[in-house]
């Protein structure tokens, strides 16, 4: 009994020395809350996005109502505690013991306030550490007003909306001083979990949760009992003129804002210029609405420019309200057969002609280690004959890939995938696209194809400045990273999808979506993702499809990346002549039978080496 005593003690002391230690830190380290205000430009130097908009609200000019509200539904005890409630913490974990769930959060409105501006929403122990230690700071070098000040214009209302007022008029398009006493309930649950509350996507759980605010309002005497009944009584009634549901900017946004985070400039004002495409960002949030019905599926997406590498639209998931996770950016999931045209221009390379065939049938292959390699074709269909090039791309017959490569040597793909920082494997399944990467890395590639082989870094943003100097400004350095003449040759070998001259055992891959426009493209297909890339020499256009928890796909939706892609290519091109690239002095047009890759007057045309 005495050890556990001793051990209890020395448990106490060790906290209460740790905490007299933060606190110690907390007063002797004052933490800036920067004054710097960050706007983005789109390619047409119009504004599409504002770190401090005009709408940030002097707490002097709020209406005490609201305040008081506020500070009864999330933190009664804020003007007494030094950033944390101690029995605001007990009581939610007591609570959030007895449902086993997390129904009660135990966080400040300081608290809540250092993660809206320091931090991040992952459910880490480290997380609310720094929480802690940045609330106490918060604390000891701000004033209760400036804290509330700050917390009433950080929080985040989903939509890319935040701030008390910028939201008053997005929900509302009333100014936030002339709002109902349902309306201010309803604005003060919302935060808590916006992509539950929002009544753009849950009415009924914002109801839930505007009426449960209203009843601590009453139960605070800051209502009496007639308006609680009006205004439980009244029914919700949004702008609907606000809010484009399939609109969202907010993924190009957030990609912009961390590629000039990893840039370190700085200044009270950065204006940062970029290559944003409102239109193109418009068709491919369109398709996505359209053609992805699956609530569950999600779609990413990019469009860059060939020869710049300028990303003008992009696409990290669904809904960034429900998920603001950008799936275009940090998603890594097997790539499948969008890897081939690689390994193809690789084989032209050292020698190998779009007419160069091998047997395609089921096949085990021996390795040099004395293991064997089974690879198979989609449903098992082989054409069980000689094919060439051409029609392994158009069906996308993985024997022939895996022939390809291990004829030229798997370490020459890996080389070529490093050019474009892509780390993979040296196993004969990379034919088959087993590495893992990011649709915007994927449409690197692509992208290099439809430039002829010049490479640029992809890139967001074209130009930086500060209130008096031009920090940064982007320049091509239009690398030859790829044979010009190789890949030509690639490219008019991608038409082969949709060459319906190539039906056969299999179908062209692209058979249901066949644009009314020359294009190049390549669809790739495994148990858990669907990919769609294709380019001319306008757009570089790449889909993925999947789902986060990695569920295997279902094959009704094995075709929703290609037709994502087909309507936001047709869109693009609506009213816009054809485009297509010209072949160079070295390189000739032959008409050939594709599946045999024999000449034939009555085959397709595609493109030779002299």
């Amino acid at each position: 009994m005495k050890k556990i005593l001793k051990f209890g003690v020395y448990i106490i002391i060790t906290c209460i020395t740790c905490f007299v230690l933060l606190l110690i830190y907390a007063i002797l380290t004052p933490i800036p809350l920067t004054n710097e205000q960050i706007i983005i430009y789109d390619k047409d130097n119009e504004v599409i996005y504002q770190s401090k908009q005009s709408l940030i609200v002097n707490i002097e000019e709020v209406d005490p109502f609201i305040i008081d509200s506020l500070i009864q539904v999330e933190d009664k005890n804020f003007n007494r505690h030094l950033g944390f409630d101690p029995l605001r913490i007990g009581k939610a974990l007591l609570v959030n013991l007895t449902q086993s769930d997390i129904i009660q959060g135990g966080s400040t409105i300081t608290q809540q306030y250092a993660k809206n501006i320091f931090l991040t929403n992952e459910q880490t122990i480290t997380r609310k550490v720094k929480e802690f230690i940045y609330s106490i700071q918060l604390e000891m070098h701000y004033t209760k007003d400036e804290i509330l000040e700050g917390y009433l214009n950080s929080m985040y209302y989903g939509h890319g909306i935040y701030g008390f007022s910028n939201a008053s008029l997005f929900y509302f398009d009333t100014p936030i001083n002339d709002l109902s006493v349902d309306q201010i309930a309803l604005l003060i649950g919302i935060p808590n979990g916006p992509s539950i509350y929002s009544p753009y996507i849950d009415i009924d759980n914002a109801y839930a949760k505007r009426n449960q605010i209203l009843s601590i309002m009453y139960a605070s005497n800051l209502i009496n009992e007639v308006e609680y009944d009006e205004a439980i009584n009244k029914e919700i009634v949004v702008n609907s003129e606000q809010y484009d549901e399939h609109a969202n900017t907010n993924y190009y946004i957030d990609a912009v804002l961390a590629q000039a985070k990893s840039m370190n400039y700085s200044g009270e004002v950065l204006k940062i210029h970029t290559y944003f495409d409102s239109f193109a960002q418009d068709s491919l949030n369109d398709a996505i609405y359209e053609q992805n019905t699956d609530e569950l599926l999600q779609s990413s997406g990019v469009i860059m420019t060939p020869y710049t590498g300028d990303i003008v639209a992009l696409q990290g998931g669904n809904d960034y309200t429900l998920s603001p996770y950008n799936r275009a950016i940090f998603s890594e999931r097997q790539i499948a057969s969008t890897i081939k045209p690689l390994i193809y221009y690789l084989a032209l390379v050292e020698g190998f002609t779009p007419s160069t065939t091998f047997k395609s049938s089921d096949t085990t292959f021996t390795l040099d280690n004395n293991t064997t390699y089974h690879p198979e074709n989609f449903n098992k269909v082989y054409p069980n004959k000689q094919i060439s090039m051409i029609q392994a791309i158009a069906a996308s017959d993985n024997i022939y890939a895996v022939k390809s490569l291990l004829y030229l040597g798997v370490e020459s793909l890996n080389n070529a995938l490093l050019d474009f920082g892509i780390d993979s494997e040296n196993n004969p399944s990379l034919a088959l696209g087993c590495v893992n990467t990011n649709i915007v890395k994927l449409a690197e590639i692509y992208n290099t194809f439809a430039g002829e082989g010049i490479h640029n870094e992809p890139s967001f943003i074209s130009k930086i400045e500060n209130e008096e100097d031009i920090l940064y400004e982007r320049e091509l350095n239009n690398t030859q990273l790829l044979n010009r003449d190789e890949t030509l040759i690639i490219n008019q070998l991608l038409t082969a999808p949709f060459d319906n001259n190539c039906n056969d055992t299999s179908f062209i891959t692209m058979y249901a979506n066949i644009p009314e426009f020359k294009v190049g493209a390549k669809s790739g297909t495994s148990d858990w993702d669907t990919w769609c890339v294709g380019f001319n020499p306008n757009y570089t256009i790449g889909i993925w499809n999947g789902y986060d928890d990695n569920t295997a796909m279902d094959p009704d939706n094995f075709e929703v990346s290609k037709a994502i892609w087909k309507m936001t290519f047709e869109s693009l091109m609506e009213g816009k002549e054809e485009v297509w690239y010209t072949p160079s002095n070295q390189i000739k047009e032959q008409m050939v039978d594709p599946i045999t890759g024999e000449p034939a007057n009555s085959g397709s045309t595609y493109w030779y080496l002299k």
